[in-house]
């Protein structure tokens, strides 16, 4: 009998636990959000990914579309977020999918993102030239 009630605990243990993954996961593709104005592009993330990022246009050097790389991550609390080391070295990420990704090199670091209309968004951030 006790051992049936150590792996009913266990059982739901691990049950409660992959909620708890499950809900943070989705707070934080919900909380993501990239908002482009005169100031700049703010990439809204939750604390616990990262925290809101702002990159100044005058800071932007580059911005190009790339695939989603694998990396191996260093901080954050989902897939979808945190600073990663890809081919590109420390990148911070905050991705809603694992396509359409925008590479944005700035003076301080380097941002990858996924807006739904990729083309449309490096034209609105472009650095002019």
């Amino acid at each position: 009998m006790s051992r049936y009630i150590v792996f009913l605990y266990g059982s739901l243990t691990a049950i409660m636990v992959g909620i708890g993954v499950l809900v943070v996961v989705l707070c934080s593709l919900l909380g993501t959000a990239y908002v482009v104005s005169d100031g700049g592009l703010l990439i809204r993330v939750l604390r616990i990914i990262g925290g809101p990022k702002v990159v100044e246009p005058s800071k932007v050097r580059s911005i190009r579309r790339v695939r989603i790389p694998f990396g191996v991550k260093l901080f954050g609390a989902s897939s979808h977020g945190g600073y990663y080391v890809p081919g590109l070295g420390r990148t911070f990420m905050a991705i809603t999918n694992f396509s359409d990704g925008v590479l944005i090199g700035t003076e301080d670091g380097r941002y990858i993102i996924t807006p739904s209309s990729p083309d449309e968004f490096i034209k609105a951030v472009e650095p002019s030239t």
